[in-house]
C-alpha cells in the first residue's frame, strides 16, 4: 500500500446541483430586495402573512373534504 490513490477527476455539476445553484441565486435576490425595501409597516406585513396562511388553510381543507367525499362515493 505504498502507492496513494490518484485524485478522482472532478465530476461535472449535475442537473440537481445546477437547480440548487439557481434556487440559492433566487433566494439571495429575494433577500437583497427585502433588505433594500424593508416593509414600511410591520402591521401590514403581519396582515399579509395572516391572509396567506388563511388562504393556504382554506385550500387544504377544501381539497381534504373533496377527497373525503370521493372516497365515500366510491364505497
Amino acid at each position: 500500500m505504498t502507492n496513494p490513490t490518484p485524485p478522482f477527476p472532478k465530476k461535472k455539476a449535475t442537473k440537481h446541483k445546477q437547480k440548487n445553484k439557481k434556487h440559492t441565486k433566487l433566494l439571495n435576490q429575494i433577500h437583497k430586495v427585502s433588505y433594500i425595501y424593508p416593509s414600511q409597516n410591520s402591521f401590514m406585513a403581519t396582515v399579509q402573512s395572516t391572509m396567506l396562511i388563511s388562504a393556504l388553510t382554506a385550500v387544504c381543507t377544501s381539497s381534504f373534504y373533496q377527497t373525503r367525499e370521493q372516497i365515500q362515493n366510491t364505497r
